[in-house]
């Protein structure tokens, strides 16, 4: 079992969500979502079937595009970046 420690108080952002949506046409799959994950935090996010999960996770990894809002990975938007520049970054 891993233990993890807290993370310092006014640590930098592994990983960063600010305001990220995405349309499909209409549909909102993802709306307005934000958050921070710092050195030696676990981020879990939880919901029903279509919540957009998965959306998300698409979104922050590369295969879909945000419409609107940042992702940043240690500091770099990696909003346009292509999936393997994402891989690169996250050694």
């Amino acid at each position: 079992m891993a233990l993890l420690t807290d993370p310092a108080p006014g640590a930098e952002s592994v990983l960063e969500a600010r305001a990220v949506t995405k349309l499909y046409g209409g549909l909102r799959a993802v709306a307005d979502v934000s958050f921070t994950v710092r050195p030696g935090e676990i981020l879990g996010i939880a919901g029903p079937n279509g919540a957009g999960k998965t959306t998300l996770f698409d979104t922050i990894s590369g295969p879909a595009v945000a419409s609107s809002g940042a992702i940043v990975l240690t500091g770099k938007s990696i909003g346009n970046a292509k999936i393997h520049e994402r891989c690169r970054l996250g050694r």
